[in-house]
């Protein structure tokens, strides 16, 4: 894989450890049927081969010549999926499920799945002692400024900036001021949004696994928002690489998902930007396919952004391809009612579903020299192998049937 796949920070394998303790993520193990055992990180599958990062240097396994796998990259969706499944919450469940995730190296959502306990019952002893916080005159106390203060005085001292949750999961670090049971959701829902993306792309595009945690804060107050031009709720900062979401008006799982596809396709490009069309476009198209009609990040089967389709189809000159193709990032400040979005997020979901499929082949190459620092729109054109005009017929047509059905 070229170098701008090749991420790798020790940050990424440290999860902030319960008090007391000091716990390190141990490495991925792949144990050949040769009986040969290999450890590092494995950051991409598909049916075929695993990747395992040694350091910098990279193995290609054959999946046929490999007896077991133990890695994060299978087991948090595992993981993800059994928590979901705790329908009522239940905090007993959740302690068994926090040592099972430690088990199987995950001890950044185990602490968090701790803390999600905490929030439903602040006085839960095997949470606090798992925990490692202390008991003092036979109340529980946790670490707060090189001090032990009851959970209560501690959340009140969190929803101040600067003294805010904080929370690492495998790939993120989250820091927010709301309150500590909405903190811990977030904390899984950005878990849930990167394993969307992955499963809608990862292995048609050969996505491999950040290890760079990625920064996420969520601010509940317009105060300690940092605003950006624009007054939007959501956005992506490519020079602190950081997400900022704004839950003053509420908690948006649809801005989470749109602005960490940002976040993630700006990594996965080496800190670069992608074009703005595809940007765009991407991060609209994971919104519907991974946010449900109850606002959970959950896969959306057929998940579609109609009013996307409805704008695109309203329009009395739409754009064509060459215009989409070329748009710049100010087209989506200066957008007459988001046109320029819904038009990338049209063209994006026509090449992965247009026309059977017929061109989704042709757009996963194009993705993957997107990702390489290679896109034009002479290199879409050539990859998804078309004629522009009978394109935007076709292109047309579907955002036309797609609008009305």
């Amino acid at each position: 894989m070229p170098a701008a796949f090749s991420l790798l920070s020790l940050a990424a394998l440290l999860c902030a450890p319960p008090v007391g303790e000091d716990e390190v993520v141990a490495p991925d193990r792949v144990e050949l049927a040769s009986g040969k055992t290999l450890e590092g990180r494995v950051v991409f599958e598909d049916a075929q081969r695993l990747v395992l990062r040694v350091k910098t240097a990279e193995h290609d396994v054959a999946l046929a010549d490999v007896q077991s796998v133990r890695a994060a990259l299978r087991e948090l969706p595992r993981a993800l999926d059994r928590i979901d499944a705790v329908v009522p919450v239940n905090t007993e469940e959740f302690l068994r499920l926090a040592d099972e995730l430690r088990e199987v190296n995950l001890p950044c959502e185990a602490e968090v799945l701790l803390w999600w306990v905490l929030a439903l019952d602040a006085e839960n002893d095997g949470a606090h002692e798992r925990l490692g916080h202390r008991r003092v005159g036979g109340e529980w106390r946790v670490p707060f400024r090189k001090r032990w203060k009851p959970l209560a005085d501690v959340a009140l001292e969190r929803a101040d900036w600067g003294d805010e949750w904080s929370f690492a999961t495998t790939h993120f670090e989250l820091r927010t001021n709301l309150g500590l049971l909405d903190a811990v959701r977030i904390a899984f829902d950005l878990e849930r949004a990167y394993r969307a993306i992955y499963s809608v792309l990862g292995a048609p595009i050969e996505l491999y696994d950040l290890t760079e945690p990625l920064a996420v804060q969520v601010h509940a107050d317009d105060v300690s928002y940092p605003e950006p031009r624009g007054g939007r709720a959501g956005y992506f900062s490519t020079d602190e690489n950081r997400v900022y979401l704004n839950a003053s008006a509420g908690y948006s799982p649809s801005s989470l998902v749109h602005e960490v596809t940002h976040q993630v396709f700006y990594n996965a490009a080496g800190k670069s930007d992608v074009q703005p069309w595809l940007n765009e476009g991407l991060a609209e198209y994971m919104e519907g396919a991974a946010v449900d009609r109850n606002g959970r990040i959950a896969p959306v089967a057929n998940g579609i952004l109609r009013f996307l389709f409805e704008l695109h189809a309203r329009a009395e000159k739409p754009d064509k391809l060459s215009r989409v193709l070329s748009l710049d990032q100010g087209s989506f400040l200066r957008s007459s009612f988001g046109m320029s979005y819904a038009q990338s997020y049209t063209l994006v979901h026509f090449c992965l579903h247009g026309d059977d499929g017929a061109y989704r082949a042709g757009f996963h190459a194009y993705l993957r020299e997107a990702l390489n620092g290679k896109a034009s729109p002479t290199r879409f054109k050539k990859a998804l192998g078309i004629r522009e005009r009978d394109f935007d017929q076709a292109w047309l047509a579907y955002v036309k049937a797609r609008a009305g059905s």
